[in-house]
């Protein structure tokens, strides 16, 4: 018995070739707009004191090794406390002094004492998590599903002709 394969070495070729522009200009396009959409809702959702937090949360793009990778996060210490919540511990006594000053507005003779008090509770019962990141992606999902589809799509069908 023998076997004739034809066409093979095209249609190998043709793979490659998807496989790059599955990890090309198109594909980083498509995910700079999606990682956008969440940044934009990730702004809308956060909490606010200072505005450190929101004003740090950036997009990211990464291509190579055939991967396109696309990241929204923020680089400061506090944002993945406030994301995903925190254990009972003993908090750095300096922003929380900060924040009751800013939103309690107790007096300068009180302030120690009400961050303490604060300071205090979540000691004892860490702090409840307020998602901005999550939901954001959540909101998206959809339509991050349909452009990096239709991207795919097109470029499998650039592939075929």
């Amino acid at each position: 018995m023998t076997v004739e394969v034809s066409g093979a070495a095209d249609a190998i070729k043709s793979l490659r070739q998807v496989g790059r522009e599955l990890s090309g200009a198109p594909m980083e396009q498509a995910m700079r707009e999606c990682t956008l959409l969440v940044l934009r809702d990730a702004r809308k959702n956060v909490t606010v004191n200072t505005g450190q937090l929101r004003a740090s949360i950036m997009a990211d793009v990464r291509a190579g090794d055939n991967v396109v990778t696309g990241v929204v996060g923020s680089n400061v210490v506090h944002a993945p406390c406030i994301e995903l919540g925190t254990r009972p511990h003993w908090p750095p006594i300096e922003p929380i002094l900060r924040w009751v000053h800013l939103k309690l507005r107790p007096g300068r003779k009180q302030e120690k004492a009400v961050a303490f008090l604060v300071a205090r509770k979540i000691a004892r019962e860490g702090t409840a998590p307020r998602p901005y990141l999550q939901p954001a992606f959540d909101a998206n999902q959809d339509a991050i599903e349909d452009k990096i589809g239709k991207v795919v799509s097109e470029i499998v069908a650039r592939g075929n002709e």
